[in-house]
């Protein structure tokens, strides 16, 4: 008996010691944000290049071969830098670790997608070509969905934190994070 009640004691203080001040918890939370937005800054030039040899592929509409083999494979060993980079930031906060994972993954899928896009240049299979295109579509999409979930995070957490973000950002003639560039233009091919 003696002992079931030491428990509860033991048990009771520990919760107590558990529950956090929701405003210490916000300003925790505000603090890594600001760390966070920190880091999308330092990794910004990498993305920048892997996007602008996208770019540049998607203009000549994956037509010269060599060129966007020399281009995807001169991006390769950047996103996998990148990735790496990325593997070694690890939030604190379970939301934002949520956004991070799911950038890292966006990063992760958008290599895939290159590589699968070398292979099937370097085959001349241009079935799996479409289809290695839609991969770097899809991780378009899931990198775009991680920057929405983090405004999302920055407008509940601090609003004036996005728009010190939104500021730099117009400052610098961009209205969208460099990560996510404008989705591809969709064309039907034969419908």
């Amino acid at each position: 008996m003696m002992r079931l009640a030491l428990a509860a004691i033991v048990s009771a203080i520990v919760a107590a010691g558990c529950q956090q001040d929701p405003v210490s918890t916000e300003k925790d939370l505000a603090t890594e944000l600001r760390g966070y937005m920190g880091e999308l800054q330092k990794w910004e030039p990498v993305e920048r290049e892997v996007f602008q040899a996208l770019a540049d592929v998607e203009r000549t509409h994956y037509v010269d071969d060599d060129f966007v083999v020399r281009r995807f494979k001169t991006a390769l060993p950047k996103i996998e830098g990148h990735v790496g980079e990325l593997d070694g930031y690890r939030p604190q906060d379970d939301d934002l670790l949520v956004i991070h994972e799911r950038y890292v993954e966006s990063w992760r899928d958008l290599k895939d997608g290159f590589d699968a896009v070398v292979a099937a240049m370097e085959s001349k299979d241009y079935v799996r070509l479409a289809g290695a295109k839609n991969q770097i579509e899809g991780a378009r999409r899931k990198l775009l969905s991680a920057f929405e979930a983090l405004d999302a995070l920055l407008t509940e957490v601090e609003p004036e934190l996005k728009q010190l973000r939104r500021r730099d950002m117009a400052a610098q003639g961009r209205e969208e994070p460099p990560a996510n560039p404008p989705p591809a233009r969709s064309g039907a091919s034969g419908s």
